[in-house]
């Protein structure tokens, strides 16, 4: 089981975790970019995987951010 850096929930990850044959499911969904993964009011391990719903929240708000920044 992985760690969710952000949160501290457990999760499988498919790329970390022992015995995954299939893809990640955080595959299937944007990547983030590196700029995001250092900001630190997230204050997680940019090197550590998200948990499903922090990694949704993560892409929502850049979502956001970028939405903001276009106006």
């Amino acid at each position: 089981m992985s760690t969710c850096s952000r949160c501290g929930i457990e999760f499988l990850c498919g790329m970390a975790d022992s015995g995954a044959v299939e893809p990640c499911w955080c595959t299937a969904l944007a990547a983030l970019p590196a700029s995001a993964l250092m900001q630190s009011e997230d204050n997680f391990d940019a090197a550590s995987c998200l948990c499903p719903a922090c990694l949704h929240s993560k892409i929502e708000s850049l979502r956001g951010e970028a939405v903001r920044a276009d106006k």
